[in-house]
């Protein structure tokens, strides 16, 4: 199973798991998240041919929806979903 991630404690918990094939984003490290996040992310994730994706939020707000911390994984998490 091959796992693309942006989040650092993914990563880590993983490491003992040698039939995961783990392949991480890169970027800048966004410590409210643990998450890496990079503007050519993007570009980087149509090299894939992503099945399921899981996505997490930072918070749900009834007059602004769903918002993160990080404008970059915003952006990440938007253009996935498309």
């Amino acid at each position: 199973m091959t796992i693309i991630t942006n989040n650092l404690n993914f990563i880590t918990n993983s490491i003992r798991y040698e039939n995961l094939n783990i392949i991480s984003t890169g970027g800048s490290l966004v410590r409210k998240t643990n998450s890496f996040a990079v503007i050519d992310t993007l570009n980087m994730l149509k090299n894939y041919n992503i099945n399921k994706a899981f996505v997490a939020d930072t918070g749900v707000y009834l007059t602004n929806g769903i918002t993160s911390f990080s404008p970059l994984e915003c952006e990440i998490k938007k253009g996935r979903s498309k």
